[in-house]
């Protein structure tokens, strides 16, 4: 399969500078989170696999969940 995380990412970049994540410690732009959300992906690999994700409600875990559903 194709791995999609490349384009989940740029995706959330087309949203810009409008907040993604609100936390008690600031806001995540899309941008932002679509920057991170390539790099997971990336470190991922092209073929698909299982992924253990943290449950939590962290941008941690937010940016790690995305590139696995993608």
């Amino acid at each position: 399969g194709v791995h999609e995380g490349p384009v989940l990412a740029t995706s959330l970049a087309t949203w810009g500078a409008r907040p993604a994540l609100c936390t008690v410690t600031g806001e995540l732009t899309y941008r932002d989170l679509g920057e991170r959300v390539g790099r997971a992906a990336a470190g991922l690999g092209p073929s698909p696999r299982l992924v253990l994700v943290e449950a939590a409600p962290t941008v941690d875990a937010v940016r790690a969940l995305l590139p696995a559903l993608a």
